[in-house]
């Protein structure tokens, strides 16, 4: 103690230099001492040891003692945790643990004492030193784009190029893999996907929201008019304005309705980076204020989570399998899009039936591994029967498929025996082994089922039989640390992210947690707003059961939602039939909406009050490309190289816009939550401290990693990379690829050996689903046709066409597509017609012509839920009755009243059903719905008015056959 009131008092002395020192050295350090005039006052409890800093028009005056009137106070316990507390280098933990316990605690208005923790911090980070000067007076910094990460060459404070990053000798070897006499070797650089390419022509885009707006119409002490949402013009306000509207509204609802009345929507994805992602930091804004969690759905994997999963497990993977190694097993990969090859289009939803009839095809032939069946699965002999059709009567022959699907079945047996006669990965999915493709339609869950019944008819696991398309699988260092987008950031938030996994243990921070238990399932959220009720299932990777834990909106004793706020991307263009969220921001039920944005677009204008946050290219972050974290375990295998990046600030914000860290701080201001959110620390302090929480002070100092901007993680030693996956499930081993999952309680006989089913083998009987009994998903798989589909009756009559909507390849959902991209003028994504640039709707090109389509001709594409105008694109590429046109148009553009009228701007997903796959499961199926395309005739109406007399004169009928005063036929 003695030693402490000695050095305490010249740290403290040393920490009022420190401010002066760094005012001296940098113009913004000195600007921001000009923004408050007041007198801190740091000091023991006791009051034994004290100094006070008084800022006054930018000058800092200090003095020992204690002052008369401060108007903030800092103080610690004793003097002995002062001086640990801030004695440098700072420890974290203790910071923490002195929070927590209130032996470091502030008094006084929260502005103040916020700007004062971070000022004290900003003056160690004030004149750091980023990026490379290369000639000409260009400044070189690094940032990662949601495609892979980037050089950005900055002139004179604008954004001159992006460009994939080139590695160099510095950054060490490659990994090299040898093969039948010959050497592999990755490429000397980073890849960058489309998506990424435009990064820089999005941040310049005229649609960047620039200034804090509100909505014309909308007094918060009047009338709000919410009818008029995405109708209605705005004004531009100041910061200042904006946080006092949020604020002010964020007490109101808690005050008058109680917790959980404000619900906190997100897009899947934001841009990157582990501080200002929206599992980061947003999260641990919503946690503080308090809210009604709007719980996703696997939107990427619902036919893997909801179905394969109760075959093999994986739950944590949400149901896809490991990846590991799988570049080094045996494997071709031909495309037939190049390399000769046969196509095989079975008709949407239907692929599950041609999958059974190879299925069926080997049994009848002996093309399975019977052996491994034998000692590596449970319950073929039942999945067996409904193959022959021996519970049924309706053996799944190829012909029987050829009905279904219309793919002939000399074709799907030829196929079966080429497949039966060789060692083959399979590769379903957008990765090879789950995510995306047919697990998002009606049949999904089914078509995920089947797809893992059928490589574990083959062997799963022996050398060339697996899982994979070489999107996964590279041989990296994989026991290198940095956490992934997932695992939590700056959160604190141990329940809804994977920070349990390995961050909590290595980055303090004060926990957050959301004391409200509400939930709304997020497919049925404008049901929720407007109805007043919703239930769902939740999406939770700890076990296989959680999945059947049914839960429902309202939650007893709980507020109903009144406030929404929006965060990223647009759900209108991502969720399934959306005019059901254009009802909803009209509803008088949702009294505000807030939306912080990039862009303006999408959900944006439907909001009271607009936030403007800036790109990841103008501001501080750090991140690794494909460190997913979480369900995405090791999500580098992807890549060549494991890239971790200083996502350097290239530029100053544009316009008014701000981080999402500054203005979820700026929110808590007024709340009194900003040091608890910021915990006194700035963004660049955050980025530090997942620094050092990582592998990379170990190879890498902060300061040149500042500079540099990126760090290549060293090629793994080839006697210690990762086995290649399911090899130790083929040869009887305990597991031994680098994954804690699933968990140990999720093991029957012993720790690590077998699957996470009830058996620990592959079932293709699962155990899971005969506890549960669902009709809808039986024990076994069955072929149950989709109720969107071929089979639908008049609804196929009415809208005769299948609409496929997968993802596109040139925007990262929403974020790519508009904003005055170039990728506007690439014909492929959109076509300009008559000075309008319309999304691309293919089609086979004999349905385009019975109905007089030609070659960028607009159509509208519609059904019952909307319709949506396009430039028509014929092609063989497509069979008949089948259209094509992805989803995620970042552009909501209804030429008439907003919900009730054609939309120009490409967004498809106002036509997909918003039906789960099952009663029984939160799972899209949207990929697929059946619509109607007809030339366009200029009518801004929904449907034509001949239409619409048809639709209502067929409505008028049903009523009154329901009400049996006409005779049913």
């Amino acid at each position: 103690m003695a030693l402490a009131r000695i050095k305490l008092p010249i740290i403290l002395f040393g920490a009022a230099q420190l401010l002066k020192r760094a005012a001296r050295r940098h113009p913004t350090f000195q600007a921001r001492l000009k923004e408050h005039d007041f007198v801190a006052q740091v000091v023991t409890r006791d009051e034994q040891i004290g100094r006070w800093i008084e800022f006054k028009g930018g000058s800092v005056t200090s003095r020992a003692g204690l002052h008369a009137k401060p108007d903030i106070k800092l103080m610690f316990k004793n003097a002995t945790t002062g001086a640990s507390l801030l004695m440098p280098p700072i420890n974290w933990l203790d910071q923490i643990n002195a929070q927590k316990d209130f032996a470091l605690t502030v008094e006084g208005p929260e502005h103040l004492t916020n700007w004062f923790a971070q000022t004290l911090m900003m003056s160690q980070s004030a004149g750091l030193k980023l990026g490379t000067r290369l000639r000409g007076g260009i400044i070189r910094y690094c940032n990662m784009t949601n495609g892979g990460p980037v050089f950005v060459d900055v002139e004179n404070g604008k954004i001159l190029r992006m460009t994939p990053i080139d590695l160099t000798k510095e950054d060490g070897a490659s990994w090299t893999i040898e093969a039948r006499g010959q050497r592999f070797s990755p490429p000397r650089k980073t890849t960058l996907a489309p998506h990424g390419q435009n990064a820089k022509s999005i941040v310049y885009s005229p649609d960047r929201l620039l200034f804090p707006m509100k909505r014309v119409d909308f007094d918060p002490n009047g009338e709000r008019n919410p009818q008029n949402r995405g109708k209605s013009g705005y004004v531009r306000i100041s910061w200042a304005e904006a946080i006092k509207l949020v604020t002010d509204e964020i007490k109101r609802q808690k005050r008058e309705y109680g917790p959980g009345a404000i619900a906190f929507s997100h897009g899947s994805h934001h841009t990157w980076g582990n501080v200002g992602y929206y599992l980061s930091a947003l999260f641990r804004f919503a946690n503080a204020v308090g809210m009604t969690r709007i719980h996703h759905n696997p939107d990427s994997w619902e036919g893997w989570y909801w179905g394969a999963v109760h075959h093999w497990g994986y739950t944590l993977r949400v149901g896809q399998s490991e990846t590991y190694g799988t570049v080094e097993d045996p494997y071709y990969n031909a495309s037939a899009q190049f390399l000769p090859g046969k196509w095989f289009a079975p008709k949407p939803t239907t692929s599950v039936a041609m999958a059974m009839a190879i299925a069926y095809t080997w049994v009848k032939e002996d093309l399975y591994d019977k052996d491994y069946v034998e000692t590596h699965t449970a319950g073929f002999d039942k999945w067996k029967a409904y193959l022959l059709g021996e519970d049924d009567g309706i053996p799944k022959t190829p012909e029987w498929q050829e009905k279904e699907t219309g793919v002939p079945a000399k074709d799907v047996r030829a196929l079966a025996r080429e497949w039966g006669r060789k060692r083959v990965y399979l590769a379903p999915g957008g990765w090879g082994n789950g995510h995306g493709g047919a697990c998002r339609n009606q049949t999904g869950i089914q078509w995920a089922r089947v797809m893992v019944c059928l490589v574990a008819m083959q062997g799963l696991g022996k050398p060339g039989v697996n899982m994979g398309n070489l999107q996964w699988g590279c041989p990296l260092d994989f026991n290198f640390y940095f956490p992934g987008y997932a695992d939590g950031g700056m959160s604190g938030d141990l329940e809804n992210t994977a920070m349990p996994v390995e961050l909590y243990q290595r980055m303090p921070q004060l926990p957050t947690m959301n004391s409200n238990g509400q939930r709304i399932p997020r497919i049925f959220v404008p049901e929720a707003i407007i109805d007043g009720k919703a239930e769902g299932y939740p999406w939770i990777g700890k076990s296989i059961e959680h999945q059947f834990a049914r839960f429902a909106y309202p939650a007893p004793g709980h507020a109903p939602v009144r406030m929404l706020y929006k965060y990223g991307g647009s759900i209108l263009s991502t969720m399934n039939n959306t005019n059901r969220w254009v009802r909803m921001y009209q509803s008088a039920n949702l009294e505000f909406v807030v939306n912080q944005s990039i862009w303006f677009e999408g959900e944006a204008k439907f909001a009271d009050v607009i936030l403007p946050a800036c790109t990841n290219f103008e501001r501080t972050d750090i991140s690794e490309w494909a460190g997913l974290g979480g369900y995405g375990h090791h999500g580098q295998q992807q890549l060549n190289h494991r890239v971790i990046v200083f996502q350097a600030p290239a530029i100053e914000p544009l316009g008014e816009s701000k981080s999402d860290f500054w203005i979820f701080n700026e929110l808590c201001k007024p709340l009194g939550l900003a040091n608890y959110f910021s915990e006194g620390v700035n963004e660049i302090d955050w980025v530090k401290r997942i620094f050092l929480a990582s592998d990379l002070p170990k190879y890498i100092s902060w300061k040149k990693f500042l500079k540099r901007g990126y760090f290549v993680v060293p090629a793994e030693k080839e006697k210690l990379r990762a086995p290649v996956s399911f090899r130790w499930f083929y040869e009887n081993r305990k597991k031994d690829v680098p994954e804690a999952q699933p968990l140990p309680s999720d093991y029957t006989e012993e720790f690590l050996r077998g699957l996470q089913t009830q058996s620990g083998k592959l079932e293709f009987e699962c155990n899971s689903l005969k506890r549960f009994n669902d009709a809808e998903r039986p024990p076994i798989v069955k072929y149950e046709p989709s109720w969107e589909g071929a089979q639908s009756g008049e609804l196929f009559a009415r809208y005769p066409l299948q609409l496929l909507t997968p993802h596109s390849k040139y925007s990262f959902h929403t974020q790519g597509d508009g904003k005055d991209s170039f990728l506007l003028n690439i014909e492929d994504h959109r076509v300009k017609v008559d000075g309008y640039y319309y999304w691309i709707m293919r089609m086979n090109a004999d349905d385009a012509k019975e109905r007089g389509i030609g070659k960028h001709d607009l159509v509208k594409v519609f059904n019952d839920r909307g319709a949506v105008i396009c430039a028509a694109l014929p092609t063989q590429r497509l069979p008949r009755g089948v259209a094509h046109g992805y989803e995620s148009s970042a552009i909501y553009d209804p030429m008439g009243e907003p919900g009730k009228s054609v939309d120009r701007g490409g967004c498809l997903n106002l036509l997909t059903p918003e039906r789960t796959q099952t009663k029984s499961t939160h799972s899209l199926a949207g990929a697929n719905s059946l619509v109607q395309i007809e030339l366009w005739d200029g009518r801004t109406e929904h449907l034509s008015s001949a239409f619409a007399a048809m639709e209502q004169d067929k409505e008028i009928k049903r009523t009154l056959k329901e009400a049996h005063l006409l005779p049913a036929k």
